[in-house]
């Protein structure tokens, strides 16, 4: 697996809230069994269900951590994991059709980040969404299309039909 310096420290915060989580409802679970009848005790199950999701996206994130292999970013024109994208939506006319959005070239798409912000918003009790860069997978349609592209006019095929988008790589 391929991630950017930025993708490691991510996940190693994430991994330390994990483990602080965990410490907190393996207590909870400590307190809960003290009620007695645990065929009863709803605490109980709760945070023993709680105690095992956490422990598997710990293990989830570990063995991404042992495995990775770390890519700098490319300052060059063409898209990499590890580059930011400027992404345009164009009608049939080749004019912009929506708001443009700004993507990191990522191995993980925006469907697993959304599991790691839901994640991060409960980790941290917080109702608001945790502000993170939104991802292009390099496996999604998009991706496979621009990997190792540079900057123009992209048309992928889908089942309704085909789509275009403007992509400009965005040096930061």
């Amino acid at each position: 697996m391929y991630l950017t310096r930025e993708e490691v420290e991510e996940r190693e915060e994430t991994l330390r809230k994990i483990k602080i989580e965990l410490d907190q409802t393996l207590q909870e679970q400590r307190i809960a069994k003290e009620f007695g009848d645990l065929s009863e005790n709803t605490e109980y199950e709760a945070s023993t269900q709680r105690v095992i999701t956490l422990r598997l996206k710990e293990h989830e994130i570990e063995e991404e951590l042992l495995g990775y292999e770390l890519v700098e970013t490319d300052k060059g024109p063409r898209f990499t994991i590890g580059s930011y994208v400027s992404v345009q939506k164009l009608d049939d006319k080749g004019l912009p059709d929506g708001e443009e959005r700004e993507f990191l070239l990522s191995n993980a798409g925006t469907t697993r980040d959304a599991d790691v912000v839901h994640l991060l918003n409960e980790l941290n009790n917080k109702e608001e969404s945790v502000k993170k860069k939104q991802r292009l997978g390099v496996n999604s349609t998009l991706g496979q299309a621009i990997l190792n592209g540079t900057s123009g006019v992209y048309t992928i095929q889908t089942v309704n039909g085909s789509i275009t988008y403007k992509v400009t790589k965005v040096i930061k």
